[in-house]
């Protein structure tokens, strides 16, 4: 290709990009709400006037099906009633609601398909009609709304796609099962089962194939199980098995490994023009019972707990549910929410520490720590939110938030005019993300915060987990002159050879070997070789954890030159870190 063609590519593209954002914003300026879903209803794009009706950010609706969304805003039947009319009414429609909350408010809902693509994407309008009527009106046509969505919801106890009854036939089945508990002792099981991976299976293959997969599924169940037996889907990828007129609870047991290792068996797709085999995985959780006391709702909760903890530990054992699961999953759910709330708030807590040089406490960086609380006000433990996070799917919204205030916080430090560093560490779920580094270095540009003083720490474990997919985008970070640092050096499975080949520009020795080269003469004989080592790769060296003067006097001795940890300071909070001198001395010498 000629320079010519490059360059009229080039104003094509400038051209192009200067349209759709014309577009962008003449579509927010609309008084309707506007939303794209994908054939599974999940959102691609919105704009503005409806991030205003939601009260969420574009960043938090991205990729939540609008179904779901709905809850907040309309009565579940409603929502039903619009799940069924997309099945009914491919072609679009028109349907009116009334929003659940003060002022009462009339929602007119429009839909129409975007038949030049497959699966068939949608496209929704919402609009406030609500001046079109008086608010006694209102108030009459919102009783006369639910009223019909009642009814109507009263009769659908089926699940379209495969036939099975849904959450409201099982809960049917579920209570009649309890009332018999109260006449005739026995056990009853109820199992909630999560197809692992499926989103996997509609993105590969498209959700025609992923509809056969759900179907071949249920009929597998159904035939796992005993006649009385009742397989009920709930939506999505979930189902739930209730076992009735067991003798002992050890059956339940049973049951669900056979049902596992049925459902495991490969399965091909009908018309794909692939031999391919898929290999469905399930999560099952389950809820034991031999009293009619209990509530079908708080069994179906229950189970739904188990399997969640079964999803989490990543093996194919069902999980019984027990009272100290219940603690463990009202712990995550509070987390759950708490990140949730900061990233809707666009608030989270940032904690700052310094890196100093040894030999004289000069400050050189900063590393940024994310702090965010629970509902009691208290710090959650990086442990406990980061898992949390990258099971959920909310670290990557965490990350950018994240960085954001750390350059903010960046701003407020003048740490460009004063030439420090800010060290920023992401989980590896983040790292290994395509297009992970290009929003890092779009962002920089945003803040006009220099490449060369933002360092991008690494664990060993991103490198082991996803080496190829997380090289690339350190790749692209330290072409644009980003640094990279390997934190947490020495307690992983990490290579020696690998690490030559390592687009990286130093390493953090691990505070468990800072904590123990004092009395320990091994440890000690260990940092001195990692010095050694990173001095013959030419790597900056930054040991962490250092917390008493023998420590600091060691390194110094061995020839480290940058440390960071309580000897000099505990992370702050930004107002703290504000008042940091040039020069910080050891607290304790």
């Amino acid at each position: 290709m000629n320079e010519q063609s490059l360059s009229q590519d080039s104003s094509l593209v400038r051209e192009l990009r200067r349209t759709m954002a014309r577009m962008e914003l003449a579509l927010g300026q609309i008084s309707n709400g506007l939303v794209i879903c994908d054939g599974a209803g999940e959102i691609l794009w919105c704009n503005t006037t409806f991030e205003q009706f939601v009260g969420q950010p574009r960043l938090l609706l991205m990729g939540r099906r609008l179904i779901s969304l709905m809850g907040a805003l309309l009565p579940a039947e409603t929502r039903l009633n619009l799940d069924g009319l997309l099945l009914q009414r491919p072609e679009g429609g028109t349907i009116t609601a009334v929003a659940c909350r003060e002022p009462l408010q009339l929602i007119e809902i429009e839909w129409r398909p975007v038949l030049s693509e497959q699966p068939v994407p949608y496209v929704f309008r919402f609009q406030d009609v609500s001046a079109r009527v008086s608010l006694e009106e209102l108030r009459l046509r919102s009783q006369e709304l639910l009223d019909q969505q009642l009814t109507l919801a009263a009769q659908v106890v089926t699940c379209p796609v495969t036939g099975l009854p849904n959450r409201r036939g099982l809960l049917e089945a579920l209570d009649a099962s309890l009332d018999q508990l109260e006449h005739q002792p026995g056990w009853l099981a109820v199992l909630f089962c999560d197809l692992n991976r499926f989103k996997e299976v509609n993105d590969i293959y498209g959700h025609a194939v992923g509809d056969q997969l759900l179907v071949a599924l249920a009929q597998r169940m159904q035939r796992a199980l005993r006649p009385e037996d009742v397989v009920a889907r709930l939506g999505g990828d979930e189902f739930v098995l209730l076992c009735t007129t067991l003798m002992h609870p050890d059956e339940a047991l049973f049951i669900a490994r056979r049902l596992l290792d049925m459902v495991a068996l490969p399965w091909t797709p009908e018309d794909t023009g692939t031999s391919l085999d898929i290999l469905p995985e399930m999560s099952v959780g389950i809820v034991l019972c031999n009293s009619g006391k209990r509530s079908a709702a708080q069994i179906l909760h229950d189970a739904d707990l188990a399997r969640y903890q079964a999803k989490r530990s990543r093996s194919r054992e069902p999980v019984i549910f027990d009272a100290v699961m219940d603690a463990r999953v009202a712990r995550r759910q509070e987390i759950h929410d708490s990140l949730r709330q900061a990233l809707k708030d666009h608030r989270l807590g940032l904690h700052l520490q310094p890196v100093v040089r040894l030999s004289d406490g000069v400050l050189v960086a900063v590393e940024a720590f994310c702090r965010p609380v629970d509902g009691q006000g208290q710090p959650i433990s990086p442990r406990e939110f980061i898992a949390e996070a990258e099971l959920t799917g909310l670290i990557g919204s965490l990350g950018q938030l994240m960085l954001q205030r750390c350059f903010a916080a960046a701003r407020e430090l003048r740490l460009k005019e004063r030439g420090l560093r800010l060290a920023v560490n992401f989980s590896t779920h983040e790292l290994a993300r395509a297009g992970f580094a290009d929003d890092v270095i779009a962002m920089a540009r945003v803040h006009a915060f220099p490449p060369e003083l933002l360092t991008i720490e690494v664990t060993e474990t991103a490198l082991v987990d996803q080496p190829q997919r997380t090289r690339s985008e350190l790749e692209r970070l330290r072409h644009a002159g980003f640094r990279l640092v390997l934190d947490d050096f020495g307690i992983g499975s990490f290579s020696f050879n690998s690490l030559v080949d390592l687009p990286i520009d130093g390493l953090k020795i691990d505070h468990t070997f800072t904590a123990s080269m004092v009395t320990d003469p091994r440890r000690c004989a260990l940092v001195g070789a990692i010095l050694n080592l990173a001095r013959t790769l030419d790597l900056d060296v930054v040991a962490e954890g250092v917390e008493t003067c023998e420590q600091r006097q060691l390194l110094l001795d061995m020839g480290c030159r940058l440390a960071q940890g309580f000897l000099y300071s505990h992370p702050q909070p930004l107002d703290q870190a504000q008042i940091w001198p040039v020069q910080l001395q050891p607290l304790h010498c």
